[in-house]
């Protein structure tokens, strides 16, 4: 026995002494903690800085990451066997955008154990190459003017019931400390009308669509676990057995309504009011079969579009209006946008408001602005599928050969704050966007694989922000003897993962009812 423990432990030193000798490119800063900082091992267990430096290590260290910034780029080699191989992370905007940039020339593709692959299937955020390809081709067409109508519409409505609902039209004066759970409530409402074609409501009615939509919210508050837990433990308790429930209620409520759309629209092809779901079901029908989506591909999409868009929009909704609410000169710049653009409020069908939203251009800086100072996803990876060479400015001008194999994360707490990129970085400066085209702010993507939900975020978050700051001004709800500086401070210290979005972990706000003319 003492033979074979003394065995285990000479090959286990020689293996992490391998590990720990491993050498990165040339030139790169090489950090060695047990396990990578996004390996699952490392989510499950207390983070710590030189050990286990786990999913939220860029914001712990955001001030002074990377040497200060004077890297362009480092290396995680972790030295346990059971974490992921090495990963380059990335700090520099003009890295991230020669990577990026040439996503379909040179055939990278997303590690597939940091993506939703494991519970849908391939969908146009996992897949790689061709698949990704015939994936884009179908989905891009969905997000158009008609959806974007739609769930601007529906977001317009669900604020104005959440008002009444939740009693707002009877205060002067709302205090809310964690408003984060009524913002996912209501971008996952409107984005259900969109995607699936279940009208948004604020109201808990016992409606026909009600049951879909509170086990589609219990999905989506339980992603994590279903990546992480295996099948056999959802037996175990109560609340396990709720959570399976609700997934298997909805994968087989969406798989019914794909083949209800599919019927209806060989029977009848007049154009009409569409969801995603039935322009996506429509591509089956299609003349040409090699650019249509099988019934698991076609859940596996909306549904992307639904997790990434709801917890995203609402997190950087949280970020924007904790952020206009210390800066009052901002908020005020773009409720006189709003103002302008809706002089008489919301229109009685919503809809006639909406070519209006193209001159929210300051409101949507904004919300650009709170998504750069706090990312709702920290990492944006790529695998190599064969050797890349990159040129980077710091500590050095180098020339860097990436292998195939090697996983490649842009940091984008990092990049986001990197004063070589940003002047003033750690300012909230909406301003900075003045003039940047949407395809050129980084906070969706860059390149041929931007997101391809990006439009229909933006459009809720849009009217999310003009519908609530149209009759109500937000300020920071300060502890007693508090100053504006340090509410700043305490609210950007707790950040907390939330379901796949990082947020707020609390920024208690006071909202009070404008006059006219405020």
């Amino acid at each position: 026995m003492l033979e074979v423990f003394l065995t285990f432990l000479v090959t286990a030193a020689i293996y992490c002494y391998r590990r720990f000798t491993t050498k990165a490119a040339d030139g790169i800063l090489v950090l060695r903690p047990l396990v990578s900082p996004l390996s699952a091992i490392g989510f499950m267990f207390r983070n710590h800085d030189i050990l286990n430096p786990g999913g939220g290590w860029s914001w712990r260290a955001r001030q002074a990451a990377y040497g200060n910034y004077q890297h362009d780029m480092v290396a995680f080699f972790p030295l346990l066997p059971f974490s992921r191989g090495g990963e380059y992370h990335i700090s520099s905007l003009e890295v991230m955008k020669q990577v990026w940039g040439n996503d379909s020339h040179a055939h990278h593709i997303k590690p597939r154990d940091l993506t939703l692959v494991r519970l849908f299937g391939e969908s146009v955020a996992s897949g790689g190459g061709d698949s990704w390809r015939r994936h884009r081709r179908v989905v891009a067409p969905t997000i158009n003017s008609a959806t974007l109508k739609t769930v601007w519409y529906a977001a317009r409505r669900v604020v104005r019931e959440m008002f009444v609902e939740e009693k707002w039209d009877e205060r002067e004066q709302m205090c809310i400390k964690n408003i984060h759970p009524l913002l996912l409530k209501l971008t996952l409402a409107a984005l259900c009308e969109t995607l699936f074609g279940v009208r948004a409501s604020w109201s808990s009615a016992m409606d026909d669509s009600h049951q879909f939509k509170e086990s589609l919210r219990i999905v989506s508050e339980s992603l994590v676990p279903r990546l992480v837990l295996p099948t056999w433990v959802y037996g175990l308790t109560a609340k396990l057995r709720v959570i399976n429930e609700a997934w298997t209620g909805v994968i087989s409520y969406v798989s019914t309504s794909i083949e209800t759309a599919k019927t209806t629209q060989e029977e009848d092809t007049t154009t009409g009011k569409q969801s995603v779901l039935d322009l996506l079901a429509a591509s089956a029908l299609g003349p040409s079969s090699k650019y249509t989506l099988s019934n698991r591909e076609t859940i596996a999409n909306v549904f992307t579009l639904l997790f990434a868009g709801h917890e995203t929009v609402a997190s950087t909704l949280l970020t924007t209006l904790a952020y206009l609410a210390i800066h009052q000169d901002e908020q005020q710049a773009a409720y006189k946008e709003i103002h302008n653009a809706f002089p008489s409020g919301v229109s009685n069908d919503g809809l006639q408001d909406y070519d209006q939203c193209i001159r929210l251009t300051h409101t949507l800086h904004c919300f650009w602005e709170a998504q750069r100072l706090l990312p709702t996803s920290f990492f944006m990876p790529r695998e190599l599928t064969q050797d890349f060479v990159v040129t980077v400015s710091r500590p050095e001008p180098a020339t860097v050969v990436l292998k195939k194999g090697d996983v490649i994360i842009a940091d984008l707490v990092a990049i986001f704050r990197n004063p070589h990129d940003y002047d003033d970085p750690e300012a909230f400066r909406p301003t900075r966007w003045d003039g940047v085209s949407e395809h050129d702010f980084p906070g969706f993507g860059y390149g041929p694989r931007i997101c391809a939900g990006r439009k229909l975020a933006q459009t809720v978050g849009l009217a999310v922000l003009a519908t609530v700051l149209q009759d109500w001004r937000v300020e920071p709800l300060l502890r007693g003897g508090e100053s504006v500086q340090q509410y700043e401070e305490r609210v950007v210290r707790q950040v907390a993962s939330v379901g796949t979005s990082w947020v707020f972990e609390e920024a208690p706000l006071k909202f009070s009812k404008r006059l006219s003319t405020s």
